[in-house]
């Protein structure tokens, strides 16, 4: 029996911290800024998928993905600590 989920949450999660906002600046590490945008899992799986969508797309760090020689490659990596994207 397969069993439906069912997709309570549908507004994208909004970051606390951004790279607009003055702590972001006050963070010394990259672990730092990665913990401030962390998104818990439980709440990813619960969203829809537009509120999903935006939630990724506003992450704070997706730009790192930029940071490589590939889109896919970055996106593999950001997908590591970012699980909004599996």
């Amino acid at each position: 029996m397969v069993q439906e989920q069912s997709y309570e949450i549908d507004t994208p999660y909004e970051y606390p911290i951004t790279p607009a906002s003055p702590e972001w600046k006050t963070y010394q590490s990259r672990a730092e800024r990665l913990a401030a945008c962390h998104v818990d899992d439980a709440l990813l799986q619960k969203m829809t998928t537009p509120a999903l969508v935006e939630t990724v797309l506003t992450c704070p760090m997706l730009p790192d993905c930029y940071a490589y020689d590939t889109l896919e490659a970055g996106m593999r990596s950001v997908s590591a600590y970012f699980s909004g994207i599996d």
